[in-house]
């Protein structure tokens, strides 16, 4: 028997092979592995020149003050409040510094809310968090590290900063006026 000519084989072409996307080999794979590669490239090279163009202390004062609103933020959902005691001993046990904050801070109108670590670009960091005449101020402790003392203004917020040996202090809060350096002189006379 002759099969009709749509159902003859002889004469249509043979059928095309499937092949699953995920293994073929297109030029442009190689292509966009190399556009990644530069993305990266471009994203880490911009990332030093801005460090280098704002500065090592523009950019420690940035980061801080990102993760100062961060933890704000946190903190008024969270509603956490810690007493200066647990501060304390949570320094000495997280960062193995004898932290010892101003006893007497109500007088300078600062309520200690409490504490945690926060990762920066070389590791961990203590954040102590307060509120001065109820606005949200952060001082951290950057251990390893040695700043100039100065006063850097960073997203809407002063940043003060200063070193003791082997470590940096920054103050950072959305103050008024020069509030935030007179709490950074009231907290320096105490914290070490």
């Amino acid at each position: 028997p002759v099969a009709p000519p749509a159902f003859d084989t002889r004469s249509a072409p043979a059928p095309a092979r499937v092949v699953p996307f995920s293994r073929l080999r297109w030029p442009a794979t190689r292509v966009s592995r190399l556009a990644a590669a530069a993305m990266f490239l471009l994203l880490v090279g911009s990332a030093l020149v801005y460090r280098a163009t704002i500065g090592a202390t523009q950019a420690m004062a940035a980061e801080l003050a990102a993760d100062h609103v961060k933890c704000f933020m946190m903190n008024t959902v969270l509603q956490t409040h810690e007493s200066l005691a647990d501060v304390e001993a949570y320094m000495r046990r997280g960062f193995d510094w004898a932290a010892e904050l101003p006893v007497n801070a109500e007088h300078e109108q600062l309520q200690l809310v409490g504490a945690r670590p926060c990762v920066f670009e070389h590791g961990k960091v203590a954040h102590i968090m307060y509120r001065h005449r109820g606005i949200p101020v952060s001082i951290f402790m950057v251990p390893g590290e040695e700043h100039r003392q100065e006063l850097v203004k960073v997203f809407g917020h002063d940043a003060v900063i200063w070193s003791e040996p082997g470590r940096t202090f920054v103050l950072i809060a959305q103050a008024e006026g020069d509030d935030a350096q007179k709490v950074a002189t009231f907290v320096k006379a105490s914290l070490r």
